[in-house]
């Protein structure tokens, strides 16, 4: 019988990466989770992507920027991974909008593969990681399967997802 076990994928960054193994998965469900639910910082609506760039570029604590439907978001950690998410996300940075190359991609704090796993041994790696405060389980079957990503951003509001995206998102405690 085959063990699954859990997996990360290291990436380059100056923040504190998350151990390379956290044990197996327990397939357990965290008491936190909310389902259908994405966990996310604020935005500010503007005109267009160009706009939201310039906001970046006055903004000292800027690292990067979000931009979906007129609505801007300013991220002031530095990322270590990307998934994939809506195809209207567009990111850039104060001297760079990163389209076409990364639309559809959101920047994360971290993004972990955990094979066999589900959403509290998500919740257990990001309590393992200082950065992470909140955590975002991608189930079977969605976008990014069974991929738990670590927000390093303050959550300032939670979106409700379809039910098909398979995703669910809790707090690091």
């Amino acid at each position: 019988m085959l063990v699954p076990e859990i997996h990360t994928r290291p990436q380059k960054g100056y923040r504190n990466l998350p151990p390379p193994y956290i044990g197996s998965p327990t397939n357990l469900e965290s008491p936190c989770e909310e389902q259908n639910v994405i966990f996310v910082e604020s935005s500010i609506p503007v005109s267009g992507i160009t706009e939201c760039q310039t906001l970046c570029k006055v903004a000292k604590s800027c690292e990067f920027f979000t931009f979906n439907s007129g609505n801007c978001g300013i991220r002031t950690y530095s990322p270590n991974a990307y998934v994939n998410g809506s195809p209207l996300q567009k990111l850039g940075t104060k001297t760079d909008i990163l389209s076409p190359i990364l639309d559809g991609k959101v920047f994360v704090g971290q993004a972990i593969e955990i094979f066999g796993g589900n959403s509290l041994d998500c919740q257990r790696s990001c309590q393992q990681d200082f950065n992470c405060i909140s955590w975002t389980w991608n189930e079977a079957g969605g976008l990014n399967p069974e991929i738990c990503v670590h927000n390093y951003g303050i959550t300032q509001r939670k979106l409700t997802v379809p039910t098909a995206s398979n995703i669910i998102s809790g707090p690091k405690f």
